[in-house]
């Protein structure tokens, strides 16, 4: 189980660092608002699993 929990929380950094890499591309062609929903999307990419699985610990 730790295992699966591990792999999955590295694909989920790869995945967002990926993002945000992509959102510093799209501010740099001057795509503000596309940059700032990129940084939103990798900003819950990490925080809405990890709240879940917050969630099912606590509950």
């Amino acid at each position: 189980m730790i295992m699966i929990i591990a792999l999955t929380i590295i694909f989920l950094v790869a995945v967002a660092i990926k993002t945000i890499n992509y959102g510093r591309w799209s501010a740099g062609q001057g795509n503000w608002r596309g940059a700032i929903g990129l940084y939103v999307i990798a900003l819950l990419l990490l925080a809405l699993p990890a709240a879940v699985y917050i969630y099912n610990q606590v509950v």
